[in-house]
């Protein structure tokens, strides 16, 4: 599973007003998979403990345009703000000389 999958996932719960996955019943995921084709992050999340949870930042940076983000994990917080950014469909750029 890659990145976009993710994101497309985070998009289509946004869309459709579910803020968390543990709540996604058969018929959402039958009409994601119909819409992006893509049945690898069905598989490893529908019965997983793991969960995407949108939280309320989604709302304050919605009206964000053009961001430059720096500092936090690459490959974990600061990840979650770019799935987020990706899925409002928000230009960003990630400052690399202050994340590690």
């Amino acid at each position: 599973m890659n990145e976009d999958s993710i994101v497309n996932l985070v998009k289509f719960m946004i869309a459709n007003g579910i803020n968390d996955s543990r709540d996604i019943d058969k018929d959402f995921w039958n009409q994601f998979i119909e819409e992006y084709g893509d049945e690898d992050i069905r598989a490893l999340m529908e019965f997983s403990d793991d969960a995407i949870y949108i939280p309320d930042l989604m709302d304050e940076i919605k009206d964000y345009h053009n961001v430059i983000l720096t500092g936090g994990g690459i490959n974990e917080c600061l990840k979650e703000v770019e799935i987020a950014f990706r899925a409002l469909g928000k230009n960003y750029s990630v400052w690399d000389k202050f994340t590690y």
